[in-house]
């Protein structure tokens, strides 16, 4: 047998082997001005203890208030899901552009050309992440109503992931692409690159 040298073809007319080289995969870095997504899961999670908050007091409360029973839960229900929606859905315009959770992190949600989002940006950009809140506001309905808000909170619970999985992968949200926003940290240019 004789030695190859590298690049040449053996006698048998084969190409040569190229050296092992391990494939390097692409990790997202966030842009200038792009928060890291800790930071922005940190917030989403603060924000969603305070929905969950205001729905278990105020669901307790007036169940609590009417007696339990079936009446109670029904406008337990009612009012605590759709406290909690008003909530979510308006998040973002609590701290001039910050939800709670954003103010602590020190996060801030600004239109395209770096102006301050609106109430009416702040539904839109919310809807995707509030639909497991009209799920639990469907569940009221008696009867047909469990079933319907179960399904439409199971579909809310994919839609979240799904926006999770943009947010990990720092592509904008379904969200913020409606409403035309995007996060920013605090202190950074907030017009759009």
């Amino acid at each position: 047998m004789d030695q190859q040298t590298p690049g040449t073809h053996s006698e048998t007319g084969s190409a040569p082997q190229q050296p092992y080289a391990p494939v390097h995969h692409h990790t997202p870095v966030p842009t200038p001005g792009q928060p890291d997504t800790v930071k922005r899961a940190i917030a989403v999670i603060i924000d969603g203890v305070i929905a969950a908050a205001v729905y278990t007091v105020l669901s307790r409360v007036f169940g609590a208030v009417l007696g339990g029973g079936v009446l109670g839960w029904m406008v337990g229900n009612f009012v605590g899901s759709a406290a909690a929606l008003a909530f979510y859905l308006a998040r973002d315009v609590a701290y001039q552009g910050r939800s709670p959770g954003k103010k602590v992190m020190g996060l801030n949600v600004a239109t395209a050309s770096g102006a301050p989002i609106t109430a009416q940006d702040s539904v839109k950009r919310n809807l995707t992440l509030s639909i497991s809140w009209v799920g639990m506001l469907i569940m009221t309905i008696p009867i047909l109503g469990t079933i319907v808000g179960g399904v439409v909170s199971m579909a809310g619970g994919v839609v979240g992931l799904y926006e999770c999985y943009l947010v990990i992968t720092n592509q904008p949200r379904v969200g913020d692409k409606i409403a035309g926003t995007h996060v920013v940290q605090d202190g950074t240019p907030a017009i759009a690159i």
